[in-house]
């Protein structure tokens, strides 16, 4: 695992990336397989997490994507007002006008 860690260390530093942990690719992976609509289930396996709940932490959604999700069932005049949407650690979904 040491060697793992060094070498992504030092393909950080040449490609001029100031701060990156390995771990955060899990995530980057994770996130754009979710956009690009595979299942859950799929990236679970694909990543090798043995629990569900770790691909729902893991797989966030684009709050672009929800906002677009929302406005299908949102009146026009609601719309109108500013929504803000946060997505929490725990894959929660927030939304404040």
């Amino acid at each position: 695992m040491k060697d793992i860690k060094k070498g992504f260390h030092q393909a950080r530093i040449r490609a001029g990336i100031d701060y990156c942990r390995f771990h955060d690719l899990r995530r980057t992976c994770a996130t754009r397989l979710r956009s690009a609509g595979v299942s859950l289930e799929n990236i679970q396996a694909i990543i090798g997490w043995k629990d569900f709940k770790t691909a729902l932490g893991y797989a966030r959604k684009d709050p672009e994507v929800l906002q677009t999700e929302l406005a299908k069932v949102t009146p026009q005049s609601q719309m109108q007002k500013t929504l803000e949407i946060r997505l929490q650690p725990q894959s929660h979904i927030e939304l404040s006008a």
